[in-house]
């Protein structure tokens, strides 16, 4: 029987982006492949172009989310999954058509098998129309968890949930679902993925483009909550992967390390009023970064000590606003 794929798209207020999703994804499907998208209270017409691509398109079915969020809208559309592989598309983002569908082929016709396939993915940058390659696979083909040091080795992001491809069996097996109600849900979902050891094969396919600096993304809005969900998962991340002995994991746990130093600068970004809780959620940071592997971690552990995460936060806001006006982003 030939293998089907299940394309969850959660859909809210991406009026002006889900076009260009939809007509990036719909080539890829197949007679027996479905693109769900999970439709939550848009105040814009996501809601309306969601119906008719439904209408007009036998594969997409619709679903109305039965909470908020984004993690909502994933599980409920998971749930109803009938694929035997799933892969998660923001409606904000897009795929490149034509590598997906080799991706996917390959799967299909059984040259990948693996419970997760990840792949690269590249940066498209909403203010300048350019995309950039996050190369950390490159034209390598790896397999096993034991290959995550060399994912993870230039401290740039491997925990995003759209740049794989998952064995649904594999999920339900393990109970992997999203954290609901909670910001940094890829962090703490890829976790729980990478210590329930999945078969994992990383390829050169790199399909998604992740969008960059839109107005009205959620990651545009900094808030004491998101600040708070951020420290909770990375710090929860570091402790579960601090009692797992695999190789690996020293290595994951230290590039976890390392965001949640970088998440400093968010405790500056959030109203006044807010700041100086934001940065009371730091007060453990000595336990989150002892022990590590990464020297770096250990400098900025040193100098938190000295200078205190006032002043290291707001040292990192500047570095993060020169990078941005580096990458000719405004937000």
């Amino acid at each position: 029987m030939r293998l089907a794929f299940s394309i969850i798209i959660p859909v809210y207020n991406v009026e002006p982006y889900l076009p260009a999703c939809m007509e990036s994804v719909i080539p890829v499907l197949e007679d027996a492949d479905e693109i769900i998208l999970s439709l939550g209270k848009s105040t814009d017409r996501s809601g309306e172009s969601a119906r008719r691509y439904a209408e007009e398109y036998p594969g997409v079915k619709l679903t109305v989310q039965d909470g908020t969020g984004l993690s909502n809208a994933r599980n409920c559309a998971l749930r109803q999954a009938k694929g035997d592989f799933v892969l998660f598309v923001d409606s904000d983002d897009f795929v490149d058509t034509e590598t997906l569908k080799s991706l996917l082929g390959k799967i299909r016709g059984g040259v990948y098998r693996a419970d997760v396939v990840m792949t690269d993915f590249y940066r498209y940058y909403e203010t300048t129309g350019k995309s950039q390659l996050t190369s950390q696979i490159g034209s390598r083909e790896l397999v096993g968890l034991d290959s995550l040091p060399l994912i993870a080795a230039k401290r740039q992001s491997f925990w995003n949930v759209w740049r794989s491809v998952y064995r649904k069996a594999f999920l339900e097996k393990h109970q992997l679902y999203f954290r609901e109600s909670a910001h940094a849900e890829d962090v703490d979902f890829t976790t729980r993925l990478f210590l329930s050891e999945p078969d994992i094969l990383f390829v050169n396919a790199p399909y998604y483009y992740y969008r960059f600096g839109r107005e009205g993304s959620l990651m545009n809005s900094v808030r004491y909550s998101r600040v708070a969900d951020t420290v909770s998962a990375l710090s929860e991340a570091v402790w579960r992967l601090r009692s797992c002995e695999s190789g690996w994991s020293k290595v994951i746990m230290s590039r976890f390390q390392f965001e949640y130093i970088l998440s400093m600068a968010l405790a500056q970004e959030v109203p006044p009023q807010e700041r100086e809780a934001a940065l009371r959620l730091f007060g453990d940071y000595r336990r989150i970064l002892s022990p590590t592997e990464d020297l770096a971690v250990a400098a900025v552990r040193r100098f938190l000590q000295i200078a205190g995460t006032g002043i290291a936060s707001r040292l990192l806001l500047l570095a993060k606003a020169v990078k941005r006006k580096r990458e000719h982003r405004t937000l």
